[in-house]
């Protein structure tokens, strides 16, 4: 499939009325807990096992129902790399710090419910990549059907031409 790389422009999201919690990602599924290297469809990569990566949790009725996972920019470089490296190189020569948001799920059927976990992880992690990463800008990979959700939700901008990867799904 195609996809892209967006980069984020600053934008606050409502009021917090659920609980979020942030913790070290350390390669768990956060749903289950288990530790066997499945994350949401075995997506577990080096990248959430560094130091600073970080996953935030919500709970809604004692119940966990989103993770979302926030990697600063290392040695390693970024997952966006893999596709988008010319455009990231570009960014960092300019003196920008990155970071990626990645691993965005929900697990609810309710549509206000998956709307507003959604909003408040992103505001969770935004507001933890200001004050501890002092990022310029934030990255994510999007299949071509999120774009525009992210673009509204978000303010993200395209950061280069869609691509394809080859596993088809980010």
């Amino acid at each position: 499939g195609l996809t892209g790389a967006l980069s984020f422009s600053k934008r606050e999201s409502r009021t917090e009325t659920l609980a979020v919690s942030e913790s070290r990602s350390l390669g768990r599924n956060p749903m289950t807990g288990a530790a066997d290297g499945t994350y949401w469809g075995g997506r577990i990569n080096p990248f959430n096992r560094l130091p600073d990566a970080r996953t935030f949790l919500l709970d809604h009725q004692k119940k966990l129902i989103g993770a979302h996972t926030v990697l600063p920019d290392s040695v390693l470089g970024l997952p966006t790399d893999e596709l988008f490296h010319s455009e990231l190189k570009a960014l960092r020569e300019s003196g920008r710090k990155l970071c990626e948001v990645s691993s965005l799920a929900v697990e609810t059927a309710d549509r206000a419910l998956s709307r507003a976990v959604k909003l408040h992880l992103f505001r969770a992690a935004y507001r933890y990549v200001l004050k501890y990463y002092q990022v310029t800008d934030i990255c994510v990979l999007a299949p071509a059907h999120h774009e525009q959700y992210y673009r509204r939700a978000f303010m993200f901008e395209r950061l280069a031409e869609r691509r394809t990867y080859a596993l088809g799904r980010v």
